[in-house]
């Protein structure tokens, strides 16, 4: 077979090196096990059009069908499912400066970081597990518009559940509405997307109240904060130093969006798409913390099961 050839030629699928293969999409976006025949348009489309482009597309799949490769590779992008981001950036930084000092980054070396990094993320370098999962969705204000700027948006509500961890069942529920400060009116965008209304904030009370309460509502139970991403930690984060608080002690922080991405094998989706994968409906309203929370709740059998 000529490198040179070009997959346009020939109609479609009964092009020669069309026979050639039954591959994956990629990893991100079909499961494994179930192989999808591609058209030469969408070959075209991942920039394959000549046979030694097909030859590297493949290698590439060849990678990513190693299911090593794949852990490696999804731990590393979804940076640290259980621990800090920079976790993930120190191990590069650690692996650079070797191979600057003259060395070379052995695969030994490589495990031994890489086994390090995960026994911190998955707490299994810990002798005390915490009982309960406090699972927390986060709504705060915001707009189509460029009129606020991200750095600008303040939660607007908590919404949060302790999950016994022995059971998986929900024990208590906690739930507010907080005043926003700096755009004390929603827009409507804001409105119209999680169906939180003007007045429901504007007798809400302010962000330190609103801590206090979760503070009182986890009280001296030991418990693991998990989110749908990382959005709802930083947030938190973000209105604590703004507002001069501190905030509950919830113990190592969980991305299970990240993680229900890992078991699942596909690229992180958001919490409806996870659901529906999982033939699960939607209860409540979407955009809304304490309902988001309680339908992630639902898929934490999946997640850590």
């Amino acid at each position: 077979m000529e490198s040179s050839r070009n997959l346009s030629e020939g109609p479609g699928r009964a092009d020669p090196v069309m026979q050639w293969f039954l591959a994956r999409d990629t990893l991100s976006s079909v499961i494994p096990g179930s192989p999808t025949a591609l058209t030469v348009t969408e070959l075209q489309g991942k920039g394959v059009h000549t046979a030694a482009d097909y030859a590297r597309w493949k290698e590439m799949q060849d990678r990513l069908d190693d299911p090593e490769h794949r852990r490696k590779m999804r731990r590393l992008s979804h940076q640290a499912v259980w621990g800090e981001p920079t976790e993930a950036q120190d191990m590069q930084a650690r692996a650079a400066r070797q191979g600057e000092s003259g060395g070379t980054v052995s695969g030994a070396f490589a495990r031994a970081l890489f086994s390090s990094v995960a026994s911190k993320r998955t707490g299994t370098d810990d002798k005390k597990r915490p009982a309960y999962y406090l699972i927390i969705d986060l709504e705060a204000t915001c707009d189509r518009s460029t009129n606020m700027p991200r750095k600008e948006c303040e939660t607007i509500e908590i919404g949060a559940v302790l999950v016994d961890k022995a059971t998986m069942k929900a024990a208590k529920e906690f739930d507010t509405f907080v005043k926003p400060v700096k755009h004390p009116e929603l827009t409507d965008f804001c409105t119209q997307l999680t169906s939180i209304t003007q007045a429901d904030v504007d007798s809400a009370p302010l962000f330190p109240q609103a801590i206090a309460a979760l503070k009182d509502f986890i009280g001296d139970r030991d418990v693991q904060f998990c989110s749908w991403g990382y959005y709802d930690k930083k947030q938190l984060e973000k209105d604590a130093i703004f507002h001069k608080v501190e905030l509950p002690k919830m113990g190592k922080h969980c991305n299970i969006k990240a993680l229900f991405a890992e078991k699942q094998e596909i690229k992180p989706v958001g919490m409806k798409e996870a659901l529906d994968r999982m033939s699960v409906s939607l209860e409540g309203t979407h955009h809304r913390g304490i309902d988001d929370v309680r339908n992630m709740v639902r898929l934490l059998p999946r997640i850590f099961g």
